[in-house]
C-alpha cells in the first residue's frame, strides 16, 4: 500500500502531467482507467490461478511485476512505452487484489478471520497515508523519477523478503 499511495496515486499523476508527456486531467484519467480496466479484467483469472498454486505463491511475482514497471516507468521515452509499462504494472496489480486477502483468511483460524482482515485493512490505510507522504516527499527533494525508482527497489525489497520468509516456514 506504501507503493500504491506512492508510486500510483502520488507520482504517476505528477510524472504524466509534467513535462516530458504534459497529459491533460482527461489524458491522464484515460491513463487510470486503462489500469482499472486490467484489474477488472485479470482479477478472475489472477484469483484462480492463486486458488490453484496458493495465494502466497503469487504475491511474490506481483510485487516484482509491479515494481519492474515502477522501475522502467521513469525510462519511457514516449506514452507508447509509458501505456505498456502502466499495463504491466496493472497486470502485476492484479495478483495483488485478492491473494492477500486469501492468505490472511487461510492462515487465521474462522472465528479470527473478521478481526485479522480488518487489521489488514488497517495497516493498509497506514500504508496509504505513509506512501503519499514519504514518496511525496522524496519527490520534492529528489525529483518523481528518483521517488519512483526508490519506491520500486522498496517494492522489491518486499517481494524479496516476502518470499524468503514464505519459504523458510
Amino acid at each position: 500500500w506504501i507503493s500504491l499511495a506512492g508510486a500510483n496515486m502520488t507520482l504517476l499523476p505528477l510524472m504524466l502531467a509534467g513535462d516530458k508527456f504534459a497529459l491533460s486531467a482527461a489524458e491522464i484519467g484515460g491513463c487510470f482507467a486503462v489500469q482499472s480496466l486490467i484489474f477488472v479484467l485479470g482479477a478472475a483469472p489472477s484469483a484462480a490461478l492463486a486458488d490453484r498454486v496458493g495465494p502466497r505463491n503469487v504475491i511474490a511475482p506481483g510485487l516484482a511485476i509491479s515494481a519492474s514497471a515502477m522501475m522502467a516507468f521513469p525510462l519511457a521515452q514516449d506514452m507508447p512505452q509509458a501505456l505498456a509499462v502502466l499495463c504491466v504494472w496493472a497486470a502485476g496489480g492484479t495478483f495483488l487484489g485478492s491473494a492477500p486477502t486469501a492468505s490472511v483468511a487461510n492462515l487465521v483460524p474462522p472465528a479470527s478471520r473478521a478481526p485479522a482482515l480488518a487489521l489488514m485493512r488497517t495497516v493498509g490505510d497506514l500504508g496509504l497515508f505513509a506512501g503519499a507522504t514519504t514518496v511525496g516527499g522524496l519527490a520534492a527533494v529528489h525529483g518523481s523519477d528518483v521517488a519512483m525508482q526508490g519506491t520500486s527497489v522498496f517494492l522489491f525489497a518486499s517481494a524479496g523478503a516476502f518470499l524468503v520468509r514464505t519459504r523458510l516456514r
